[in-house]
């Protein structure tokens, strides 16, 4: 028997071992920069709102805004590296089906606007940008944005935004926003919110 000759099935359960090994390790590099932190938030269901945000590009919100703009002082930055995952925020929302890597959980005035932007491949420098949501994309990367929506939270309500990519004959991205309502202790009503597309502050 030649000594350089492996086995098919030998051969085939070192490749499943390899297999098993790479995916174990992507899962353990992930669950590292996900982590979750659990906050104690104080929230007034008369005054406030509570938002959970979805997405792997950077996001930033403008409580009080109907605009956006890279220097106001009242912005939250979730995330402004278009490369790092960063790791969980969480409130204590009751979750949906949704699944993602990452996701951000904040209480936030309400009956005031709020303004969401959020863009794929792309950093802070681009707040300073007009809104497109016209996708591009190079041999390993995709860019698109910022997009910007804004709408005003109801007292005492829980909101959800996505953001999202199409990939069909016009390529574009999106932010999606729908309202949570608990219909009991383990299952909620997620609907659509009507909202407005929003543009760089004077």
């Amino acid at each position: 028997m030649n000594p350089n000759h492996r086995d098919p099935v030998q051969r085939l359960s070192c490749n499943r071992l390899f297999h098993s090994i790479f995916i174990l390790l992507v899962i353990i590099i992930l669950s590292g920069c996900t982590t979750s932190l659990k906050l104690q938030t104080d929230y007034d269901p008369e005054t406030e709102a509570r938002i959970r945000v979805y997405g792997f590009g950077p996001t930033f919100l403008f409580p009080g805004r109907s605009c956006y703009s890279a220097n106001d002082e009242n912005i939250i930055s979730i995330k402004e590296d278009p490369l790092f995952v960063t790791r969980q925020r969480d409130i204590g929302m009751l979750r949906t089906g949704r699944i993602a890597i990452s996701y951000h959980e904040y209480v936030i005035p309400a009956n005031q606007p709020l303004t969401i932007v959020s863009m794929q491949g792309r950093g802070r420098r681009s707040l300073n940008w007009p809104p497109s949501n016209q996708a591009s994309s190079t041999s390993n990367r995709t860019f698109c944005g910022p997009v910007a929506i804004t709408f005003i939270p109801q007292p005492g309500e829980d909101y959800e935004a996505f953001f999202g990519t199409s990939w069909g004959r016009n390529r574009y991205c999106f932010i999606q926003l729908q309202h949570l309502t608990q219909i009991s202790e383990t299952h909620l009503k997620v609907e659509d919110v009507e909202h407005e597309n929003a543009g760089l502050c004077p």
